[in-house]
């Protein structure tokens, strides 16, 4: 991004900071591109850089919009980005970190660690994902769980069960040696 770019983005940052929505919609229409290929640069993955740009600029709007936070668009936008790159890291790393302990719960340890959990997220559905989440990645028992979803716990343990059956099969799928 030019120089000039710089300043003509903090300009037009400043005017959507006094409620004109059509810099707004110019910011979007001049820097998505810029924000796209700069999201695209850090995640290496076309549909994460689409989602995270946008959500840039969702969350752009919706921030309060005050002088003293919009001296510097380029640089607040950017951070925008950049920060909401982060939080995908960090959650495909937590997902992956409950994927083992999801893994180690269901299958006994033949002395080698699995590479490859991804398998486990291809075999779940989302709303089975978060049900493991709250299970195991947040450590509610199954009465708290069911007080959160409004579920009745004979129901969740019936499809904790079902969980279980799901990542056992896909393991033995992948190679991975189920030793009950």
């Amino acid at each position: 991004m030019t120089e000039t770019q710089k300043k003509e983005l903090s300009a037009l940052v400043a005017s959507a900071a006094g409620g004109d929505g059509a810099a707004r919609e110019t910011i979007y229409r001049r820097f998505y591109d810029t924000i796209f290929c700069f999201i695209y640069k850090i995640t290496k993955s076309t549909p994460d850089a689409e989602d995270l740009a946008q959500e840039t600029f969702i969350r752009l709007y919706r921030k309060d919009f005050s002088e003293n936070v919009w001296t510097n668009g380029y640089v607040y936008i950017f951070q925008i980005a950049k920060n909401l790159c982060l939080d995908l890291f960090r959650r495909q790393k937590r997902r992956e970190n409950l994927f083992e302990k999801v893994l180690d719960r269901t299958l006994a340890s033949d002395g080698e660690e699995p590479a490859d959990y991804g398998f486990i997220g291809r075999a779940l559905t989302e709303d089975e994902e978060r049900l493991v989440f709250l299970r195991y990645g947040s450590g509610y028992n199954l009465y708290e769980i069911s007080d959160l979803t409004k579920i009745p716990q004979r129901t969740l343990e019936r499809r904790f069960n079902a969980i279980r059956d799901k990542v056992r099969a896909a393991a033995e799928n992948a190679g991975y040696k189920n030793e009950q």
